[in-house]
């Protein structure tokens, strides 16, 4: 067994570059747990799963059979060996400034990089109707209309994923949102039984949000969640759709109960961003018709939907 997995790192390190090398000898004596190596198997699914390999937890046995039919081979772990792509690979201009990616690097070794790009892409509006003057649907060759250009980040699809647990991820984004657009619980003291909150309760509401309530069941606890922002709000609109102005799963449709969220408001929804014209006032996105306005006193009471990742 010990011939068989030296030779499988050989083989890898040379497959990899320097990312694999180093001294293949056992770390102690067989008699020590610490001589653990991992299996073929335990590298086969480091490299397809991301999980640790696992060790054996005592002192060596031996074998007294075959290894057992589960065991993988050496060319299906290779076959989980990064693929060099010198074209269509990512390099660090495509990736966030301050994100780590593994890659191929510039002197064809593999290993870490960190990621350059200061840019922010726009996502598409997801209009692809047109229309006239008078309001009538129109075609939309030569009219130069969102809808005929489609301009933006193109959607992926499915554009949402129902985690099973309470929450949405938007996968054009990687926020992760409340299921639940009009959860009536009471949370962090503050009840919630019409649905609409002031914008300071309803900065509270969130940011008290936990496993347990409006069906979530994802082990957040108090502070992982919060109001958006008015940006963070904004990018759930599609404006191909009123009342509500939302997709569904796919985003190929309109949005329906639970297609991916459930009791959608065609309303105003608070963001956390105040308005810096009228600091008394913040933003909020009206749901029916995907508009957005300052002209929101703090006082009045609208509709919450909270939203946790993004950093």
């Amino acid at each position: 067994m010990k011939k068989i997995f030296g030779c499988t790192l050989t083989a890898m390190g040379f497959m990899a570059g320097t990312a694999l090398a180093g001294n293949l000898d056992s770390p102690a004596l067989p008699s020590s747990a610490t001589s653990a190596m991992p299996t073929i198997t335990g590298i086969y699914n480091q490299l397809a799963t991301g999980a640790p390999a696992q060790t054996r937890t005592g002192a060596f046995t031996e074998p007294i059979a075959a290894p057992a039919s589960s065991s993988r081979t050496l060319a299906e772990v290779l076959t989980k060996v990064p693929t060099a792509d010198n074209i269509n690979g990512a390099r660090p201009s495509d990736v966030s400034a301050g994100k780590n990616y593994w890659s191929l690097r510039t002197d064809s070794t593999w290993g870490l990089q960190a990621g350059t790009s200061l840019s922010a892409k726009v996502p598409k509006t997801g209009q692809a109707t047109c229309y006239d003057a008078s309001g009538a649907t129109i075609s939309c060759s030569n009219t130069g209309q969102d809808g005929a250009l489609k301009p933006g980040v193109a959607w992926p699809n499915p554009r949402f994923t129902d985690n099973g647990n309470g929450t949405v991820t938007d996968n054009l984004t990687s926020l992760i949102w409340l299921k639940n657009a009009n959860c009536t619980a009471t949370v962090g003291e503050i009840p919630k039984s019409l649905g609409t909150l002031t914008w300071t309760n309803a900065l509270t509401w969130s940011n008290n949000l936990a496993s347990g309530a409006c069906g979530l069941n994802d082990n957040s606890v108090a502070g992982n969640w919060r109001l958006p922002s008015r940006a963070e709000l904004i990018s759930l609109v599609s404006l191909e759709y009123t009342s509500p102005a939302l997709t569904n799963t796919a985003g190929t449709t309109q949005w329906s109960n639970n297609n991916p969220f459930s009791t959608v408001q065609s309303n105003y929804y608070w963001s956390s961003s105040t308005s810096i014209a009228n600091k008394s006032n913040a933003w909020g996105v009206d749901f029916n018709d995907g508009s957005v306005t300052s002209n929101n006193a703090k006082i009045n009471s609208n509709y919450i939907w909270p939203v946790r990742g993004g950093n």
